[in-house]
Protein backbone atom coordinates (compact mmCIF):
# COMPACT_ATOMS: atom_id res chain seq x y z
CA UNK A 1 0.00 0.00 0.00
CA UNK A 2 1.30 3.67 -0.96
CA UNK A 3 0.55 6.48 1.02
CA UNK A 4 1.06 10.21 0.25
CA UNK A 5 3.75 11.68 2.38
CA UNK A 6 4.66 16.00 2.32
CA UNK A 7 8.12 16.82 2.69
CA UNK A 8 9.67 20.45 2.99
CA UNK A 9 13.50 21.07 1.86
CA UNK A 10 15.90 23.30 0.98
CA UNK A 11 15.07 24.12 -2.68
CA UNK A 12 18.76 23.55 -3.77
CA UNK A 13 18.20 20.29 -2.72
CA UNK A 14 15.00 19.74 -4.18
CA UNK A 15 16.57 20.53 -7.95
CA UNK A 16 19.73 18.44 -7.27
CA UNK A 17 17.59 15.21 -6.44
CA UNK A 18 15.35 16.12 -9.71
CA UNK A 19 18.92 15.67 -11.73
CA UNK A 20 20.02 12.61 -9.82
CA UNK A 21 16.97 10.84 -10.23
CA UNK A 22 16.80 11.84 -14.07
CA UNK A 23 20.35 10.65 -14.40
CA UNK A 24 19.37 7.47 -12.91
CA UNK A 25 16.08 6.73 -14.34
CA UNK A 26 14.39 6.39 -10.89
CA UNK A 27 11.18 8.53 -9.35
CA UNK A 28 11.51 11.07 -6.57
CA UNK A 29 9.40 9.19 -4.71
CA UNK A 30 11.18 6.33 -5.41
CA UNK A 31 14.24 7.56 -4.39
CA UNK A 32 13.02 9.03 -1.29
CA UNK A 33 11.68 5.67 -0.49
CA UNK A 34 14.90 3.78 -1.16
CA UNK A 35 16.89 6.47 1.48
CA UNK A 36 14.46 5.84 4.21
CA UNK A 37 14.73 1.89 3.65
CA UNK A 38 18.70 2.44 3.90
CA UNK A 39 18.48 4.30 7.09
CA UNK A 40 15.89 2.09 8.75
CA UNK A 41 17.70 -0.92 7.67
CA UNK A 42 20.97 0.69 8.61
CA UNK A 43 19.97 1.08 11.93
CA UNK A 44 17.98 -2.05 12.13
CA UNK A 45 22.17 -3.93 11.37
CA UNK A 46 23.60 -1.85 13.90
CA UNK A 47 21.47 -3.63 16.78
CA UNK A 48 21.83 -6.82 15.25
CA UNK A 49 25.10 -6.96 14.57
CA UNK A 50 26.10 -6.11 18.32
CA UNK A 51 28.60 -8.08 19.97
CA UNK A 52 26.90 -10.85 22.78
CA UNK A 53 28.79 -8.62 25.35
CA UNK A 54 27.56 -5.44 23.62
CA UNK A 55 24.44 -6.14 24.29
CA UNK A 56 24.36 -7.77 27.32
CA UNK A 57 25.56 -4.03 28.85
CA UNK A 58 23.57 -1.71 26.11
CA UNK A 59 21.90 0.74 28.09
CA UNK A 60 23.86 0.24 31.48
CA UNK A 61 24.66 4.28 31.11
CA UNK A 62 21.37 6.55 30.94
CA UNK A 63 21.14 10.00 31.60
CA UNK A 64 22.38 13.01 29.76
CA UNK A 65 24.50 13.42 32.52
CA UNK A 66 27.14 11.57 31.20
CA UNK A 67 30.75 12.57 30.07
CA UNK A 68 33.10 9.64 28.34
CA UNK A 69 35.73 12.31 28.92
CA UNK A 70 35.19 13.10 32.68
CA UNK A 71 35.01 9.41 33.05
CA UNK A 72 38.05 8.88 31.62
CA UNK A 73 39.95 11.40 33.86
CA UNK A 74 38.43 10.24 36.73
CA UNK A 75 39.41 6.73 36.09
CA UNK A 76 43.07 7.98 35.31
CA UNK A 77 43.03 9.90 38.69
CA UNK A 78 41.93 6.58 40.98
CA UNK A 79 44.49 4.55 38.90
CA UNK A 80 47.65 7.20 39.55
CA UNK A 81 46.74 7.51 43.06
Amino acid sequence: MNTKLTLRMNDDVIERMKRFSERHKVSLSKLTELIFTNIVSYENDIEYNLSPITKKYKGIISGNNFSEDSSKYNYLIEKNK
